[in-house]
């Protein structure tokens, strides 16, 4: 999955770079209009966020902060003897999210070029897309509890006992 994440975020700034040319000079509806540049600039900015996802990000973010990680059961799966293990899932579990940006990303800068070339596209195109985004999603969601599930009852901290509390003597009356 990392090398298929790392050939589509290359394929998307190659991409980028070879479609500036084709974008229109305003991009947008008639009431919120950007420049070329301003609107390539700005894709390029979240091209590199998907960045977030790769795998060697993931590993360093683990071994520098792992406390700003996000899993289930993360006591758990971070504990000194699984990290390394758990981050090498994460990171693999990561590169798929970042390929659903990056095809979401494609998507949005492919979107003006296409209507330049094409005239306006039909309005279940988007809705498709999103569809097949929240879809996409919602199992990549469901497979994170695949991977990180919850620890065997074993290896849970005995609930703590509440000590139980004096009688009641002649200081302490009930009321």
């Amino acid at each position: 999955m990392r090398r298929a994440f790392n050939l589509a975020w290359l394929l998307l700034i190659v991409g980028m770079a070879l479609g500036y040319a084709w974008l229109p000079e305003q991009v947008g509806s008639p009431s919120k209009q950007a420049s070329r540049a301003f609107f390539a600039g700005v894709m390029a900015f979240v091209a590199c966020h998907a960045l977030l996802c790769s795998h060697h990000f993931v590993l360093w973010l683990g071994r520098r902060a792992p406390g700003v990680l996000n899993l289930p059961h993360k006591a758990y799966w971070l504990a000194p003897e699984r990290r390394q293990d758990s981050l090498q899932r994460m990171a693999t579990q990561l590169s798929v999210l970042g390929l659903m940006l990056v095809a979401l990303t494609a998507a949005i800068y492919a979107w003006p070029i296409l209507e330049a070339q094409l005239g306006p596209l039909p309005d279940w195109a988007a809705w498709t897309g999103a569809a097949l985004l929240a879809i996409g999603f919602a199992v990549w969601m469901r497979w994170q509890y695949r991977l990180f599930p919850a620890p065997p009852p074993a290896v849970h901290e005995p609930a703590l006992r509440r000590r139980p509390g004096r009688p009641p003597g002649p200081d302490r009356q009930r009321r």
